[in-house]
């Protein structure tokens, strides 16, 4: 068994140049610099219908290509990043639409890192997002990052980067849980394979 995983990472804004994508994107750098495999699915760049619940059974047929996608690369995956930006105390409706066309068959015994953006660093979208993947039978780990304007730079192109030293070194916590959750559940689904 390979000792890497492959994480998708889920971004919940479809607003250009969000403080929810740039987290997103240093969560990623922070799993590649470990040498993990970063799927980054930007709900800006890729947007999904929204779900039709008829399309939800095991049939084999998708609403569209790109909900196809989707549910592959999420099949595919060790373990996945929810992220979001703040919303009247919750999490985006574009990624509980994404989370829509998902279901426990793609997510059931996997990772999954919670991540927000809102705030004064508050915590209702990643508390939220913690009964979906309990819903969807992933596992969330322990740490969760979450963000507010305080821990961006501005760059010249206008894009925010996250440079809180405190919020950085939470990310290589974050990303070592990840990934050794991603491997302990990996071993578990691989045993369930083996048993049935």
């Amino acid at each position: 068994m390979s000792d890497s995983v492959s994480i998708l990472l889920m971004s919940g804004s479809v607003r250009g140049g969000s403080y929810t994508r740039s987290l997103t994107q240093s969560i990623a750098a922070c799993l590649e610099d470990a040498g993990q495999m970063a799927i980054h699915w930007c709900l800006h760049d890729k947007p999904l219908p929204i779900a039709d619940p008829s399309f939800l059974k095991p049939s084999g047929s998708f609403q569209a290509d790109i909900v196809q996608e989707l549910v592959e690369t999420a099949a595919r995956c060790d373990g996945l990043v929810l992220a979001s930006p703040i919303y009247h105390n919750s999490f985006s409706g574009v990624l509980k639409n994404a989370l829509d066309h998902l279901s426990s068959r793609q997510l059931a015994f996997k990772a999954c890192g919670l991540a927000s953006h809102g705030g004064h660093r508050t915590s209702q979208a990643v508390d939220q997002l913690r009964l979906i993947a309990r819903s969807v039978q992933s596992v969330a780990i322990p740490t969760q990052v979450c963000t507010d304007r305080d821990d961006f730079e501005i760059r010249a192109d206008g894009i925010p980067a996250l440079v809180a030293q405190d919020i950085l070194q939470r990310l290589v916590r974050f990303c070592d849980e990840m990934v050794r959750f991603s491997l302990m559940l990996r071993t578990m689904r691989e045993k369930q394979v083996r048993e049935i």
